[in-house]
């Protein structure tokens, strides 16, 4: 099952049958031209109710945007935020909780933000991380700014029942033909997202409802330089390297001491259990043995608070 790919029939017919793209004014590029942006036209008219909605009925919008990795999630996100909102641009894209959160606090009324897919764990469900938690809170808050929130995510069916069918507005999924060209998406209204979540959560299940439309996908590439944003996330993934690393290399120390202290086992002992060699056990032992004393000597009572 999974996304769909079209066949050679069908895409014949979703040529013939495409709406024309619309291109609108919205604001400036980086060096100060009028920014056109290309829309589908059929994916225009969703937008411009959003944003109707959003400022004249006291609303927010929150859009998934999913597919593959690889398959053009965050230029299609691109395209639609810079569509809501002319002043978006690479200072409104969140990859963590916190910088979601520093972001939608900071930016003015019916702002365009995007929380892209780097920021969960590949590892759990998107919703049962810490992260996604604190987002879902947070969205609850900021809901009186009334602004364009768009998740790209791989897999719309990884997100909770209650986000998915009764937080977010329209689904978008993007998906390749047979030949692999990018550039599609299907587009689901509230309705027809329930009725998909429902029918296909099981199986992950695409094909399990019929999306409102198909439309495509434009790649508008004055609102953020690809070389930008490509450079925003991979320092995102490098730093998350790093707290992955520390996280585990702390678990370890406290396994090794556990083993130690409670296990009463040897370093020969400790090895064969851990798989690790003698001198990673010395060293992490030696790293929990100087962190204690530190903790020893700036902790209230100990000789470095001592009266002279």
């Amino acid at each position: 099952m999974g996304i769909p790919v079209l066949l050679e029939q069908e895409i014949e017919q979703e040529k013939t049958n495409t709406l024309p793209a619309y291109k609108k004014l919205r604001g400036l590029d980086r060096n100060g031209k009028p920014l056109f942006i290309r829309v589908d036209v059929s994916i225009q008219k969703v937008l411009d109710k959003a944003i109707k909605r959003n400022r004249e009925k006291n609303w927010d919008y929150v859009c998934p945007v999913v597919g593959y990795v690889g398959i053009g999630k965050s230029v299609a996100a691109q395209g639609f935020a810079r569509y809501c909102d002319d002043k978006f641009d690479e200072h409104q894209i969140a990859f963590n909780a916190e910088e979601f959160i520093a972001i939608t606090n900071r930016v003015p009324e019916y702002s365009s933000v995007i929380l892209d897919e780097s920021f969960q764990s590949m590892n759990t469900r998107v919703t049962m991380s810490p992260d996604f938690l604190k987002i879902v809170n947070h969205l609850q808050i900021i809901r009186q700014k009334h602004l364009f929130i768009f998740l790209c995510l791989p897999n719309f069916f990884d997100l909770s029942k209650t986000i998915a069918i009764f937080r977010c507005n329209h689904l978008f999924v993007c998906y390749s033909n047979e030949k692999g060209e990018r550039g599609r998406i299907l587009a689901f209204d509230r309705n027809a997202k329930r009725r998909l979540y429902i029918k296909g959560s099981k199986y992950l299940d695409y094909e399990a409802e019929p999306a409102n439309f198909r439309a495509q996908f434009y790649k508008n590439e004055k609102i953020i330089p690809e070389e930008v944003y490509n450079k925003q996330k991979f320092d995102h993934l490098q730093s998350q390297d790093e707290v992955i690393y520390d996280r585990s290399k702390e678990i370890r120390k406290k396994i090794l001491l556990y083993l130690q202290n409670e296990n009463k086992l040897k370093i020969k002992e400790i090895m064969k259990v851990t798989g690790l060699s003698k001198s990673q056990v010395d060293q992490d032992l030696h790293d929990i043995k100087k962190q204690n004393e530190k903790t020893l000597l700036t902790a209230p009572g100990s000789p470095m608070f001592a009266a002279p």
